[in-house]
């Protein structure tokens, strides 16, 4: 079976490496494919026996973040920064690229991050749940209040104030489908259900898990510091998303 060309092979794997990405390596017929997780989002770069590199999986944060290796590694260009992987610094990274973040999630983040050292793992994945909660729920306001048409920005907050948090994204989602003034290039302009439904259901149902217990949920700790570290990405989306509503209203 030939399998990817070894040049290529090393260069994409080198570039993983270099970003803190783990993987796993499986051989195709005529490419090796190198899978990669960062909680629950998932991409594979496939290096042919050629040496072309293609990405694929759904859409998510990570799978555009190893478009850009991909494209580094065949354009022989600097890689992009990393993925916030190091908990560390993820809030010296949160507050270079979402300087306007809102305090409150930046105090709940912070928290889970202390919780996380401590071993206090139920603690961390609620107020991480929190701290998303409340970025969704800004997001879902932005994008109400930019409802340029009196009547359905009415009817779009009378379906959402006072609603749980799942019901409020829901609409959001529902609503943003048919918004004729949606982003139309990338990132913004990619699957919103699928680019942040993702992260926003793993973060909700965990906190649920632990905030209306029936049995100890079972929480891994390299998922829980993925997920923090996912945190950046997944509000610099929601982030882009306002201010793009902000900027550009919103027609239904």
């Amino acid at each position: 079976m030939a399998v990817a060309d070894p040049n290529a092979l090393a260069l994409a794997k080198r570039a993983l490496d270099a970003q803190k990405l783990t993987y796993v390596e499986s051989d195709e017929q005529y490419m090796t494919r190198l899978e990669c997780q960062v909680g629950l989002n998932k991409a594979t770069l496939r290096v042919s026996s050629k040496g072309a590199l293609d990405v694929q999986g759904p859409a998510s944060p990570l799978k555009e973040h190893m478009q850009k290796i991909a494209d580094a590694v065949k354009n022989g260009t600097p890689l992009p920064a990393q993925l916030p992987t190091d908990i560390d610094q993820l809030m010296a990274t949160l507050n270079q690229q979402v300087p306007n973040c809102d305090p409150v999630i930046c105090a709940y983040i912070e928290e889970a991050i202390r919780c996380y050292k401590a071993d206090a793992l139920l603690s961390c994945a609620f107020v991480l749940g929190a701290a998303s909660e409340k970025a969704v729920g800004l997001l879902v306001q932005a994008f109400g209040a930019a409802i340029g048409d009196a009547a359905n920005r009415a009817n779009y907050e009378s379906k959402t104030n006072r609603k749980m948090i799942s019901v409020q994204y829901d609409e959001f989602v529902t609503r943003f489908k048919s918004c004729k003034s949606k982003p139309v290039t990338p990132p913004l302009n990619q699957d919103v259900d699928t680019m942040l439904g993702t992260a926003f259901q793993f973060y909700r149902m965990t906190r649920n898990e632990v905030g209306h217990p029936e049995i100890v949920p079972n929480l891994a700790k390299p998922v829980l510091h993925a997920n923090i570290a996912q945190m950046t990405v997944y509000l610099e989306r929601i982030y882009g998303l306002i201010a793009h509503f902000q900027t550009n209203g919103v027609v239904l």
